[in-house]
């Protein structure tokens, strides 16, 4: 049993993330290739005798496997239908463990990297702060003779000066393009220091889906279906000097595949290996477009700022300058505190929701069932039964169609 929340469980600050469409695209990430195909690669696994004999196994696990919630909930069943209750718990244990492998993978690293740049900058903008406020005192004691920090100068009180709403927006703006920037380099670094790892297993699915790989294992394929009807014809079987021959020939085809495999292997690993550096220089081009958005955001607002602070000195009287300018100075370090207490806030949100619970839980193991999913075939049964009842009519209709009766002197003339 797995619980998957639609929202991401918190502490104390709700996710920003877009939560729409989450648990759909965990219950098919559970039945997708990327979580499976490690599955049916396991040895272990591998060698139950239901998965061994198919074909294509992974099409086979596709098909049996069974992710469904349980009424309104959020709790989901992973159950899987085959002929074995222990290798069937075996399955559903291994494809969960596959599942949480796949969702844990380097999200931690970055997470702690991208609160490390974080704080770095929270360092930077506090030094900033103190700065202008500095400036700040000094213009007021040389107004009033007064330290205007003995009373700590309230944001409220200047909330309806005529820069506050615009400098309010560019202030928050400044914190997503900073925040934007930090994200953007804990995944540069990630790329540029981590080597690119291509699982065999999806080495082995992409030769798979190789195009030569695919027609040389359909000739030997048609092939080895070939020899079996061969070998109920010929009166010796397996002794046969034919029969003998055309298994060489498959064992020699055989070879040939594998040595087809081993040859284009690397050639599809270096393939793979592009791709995911294609896909890491995409993700990277993404962000970059968003810091560039925040950016120009940001600049676009600074401008209005600066224009409404010219137009305010255009409006005052030379005898206001310096009050002006005192106010100026107070806007000034009011809106950078305000940056550094939304990058400061934007720290302790992330510190403090690593310890939040995970969005997807593990509930129950799979356990054997004690019974089968269907006792008695019913359905199979009443199917058979009402073929065979059928069959007798059948071979009544096409007996009469076929067969044709003479009846009188005439149709005999006929």
């Amino acid at each position: 049993w797995l619980e998957i929340n639609s929202r991401a469980p918190y502490v104390a600050f709700p996710t920003r993330e877009d939560w729409r469409g989450f648990v759909n695209t965990q219950v098919q990430l559970i039945k997708s290739p990327l979580v499976l195909t490690p599955v049916v690669s396991d040895p272990q696994i591998a060698k139950f005798e239901e998965i061994a004999e198919k074909p294509d196994a992974l099409k086979w696990v596709t098909e049996q496997l069974d992710v469904k919630s349980i009424g309104q909930s959020e709790l989901y069943t992973v159950a899987f239908v085959g002929p074995n209750p222990g290798n069937s718990k075996a399955i559903v244990d291994r494809v969960v463990a596959s599942y949480f492998n796949v969702r844990d993978q380097d999200d931690a690293e970055r997470t702690n990297r991208v609160l490390g740049l974080l704080k770095e900058l929270e360092t930077s903008r506090k030094r900033q702060v103190e700065g202008l406020q500095n400036r700040y005192r000094e213009l007021y004691q040389t107004a009033t003779g007064s330290d205007p920090f003995l009373a700590r100068p309230n944001r409220a009180q200047g909330q309806d000066h005529v820069l506050y709403e615009v400098e309010s927006k560019w202030a928050t703006a400044e914190v997503e393009r900073e925040v934007q920037a930090a994200r953007l380099t804990a995944f540069q670094e990630f790329a540029e220091t981590s080597e690119i790892e291509v699982p065999s297993w999806k080495v082995e699915q992409a030769l798979n889906a190789h195009e030569a790989i695919q027609t040389r294992q359909a000739a030997l394929d048609r092939q080895s279906a070939d020899l079996a009807k061969l070998k109920d014809k010929l009166a010796r079987g397996v002794d046969d000097p034919m029969y003998q021959e055309r298994q060489g020939a498959i064992e020699e085809a055989k070879e040939a595949l594998q040595t087809l495999r081993a040859k284009l292997r690397d050639e599809v690993k270096q393939q793979l290996e592009s791709a995911e550096r294609l896909a890491r220089e995409q993700e990277a081009d993404r962000m970059r477009f968003q810091l560039e958005s925040y950016q120009s955001m940001a600049e676009a607002y600074r401008r209005q700022y600066e224009k409404k602070k010219q137009e305010v000195l255009a409006g005052v009287e030379a005898n206001s300058a310096d009050t002006v300018e005192l106010e100026f100075a107070r806007e000034d370090y009011l809106r950078a505190q305000k940056v550094y207490d939304l990058i400061a806030q934007r720290v302790r949100e992330i510190e403090t929701e690593q310890d939040a619970p995970a969005r997807v839980k593990l509930r129950q193991a799979a356990t054997v069932p004690t019974r089968p999913v269907e006792s008695v075939p019913t359905k199979k049964i009443a199917a058979a039964s009402f073929v065979s009842l059928l069959f007798p009519f059948g071979l009544a209709v096409l007996w009469e169609f076929f067969v044709r009766r003479v009846n009188s002197a005439q149709q005999v003339q006929e």
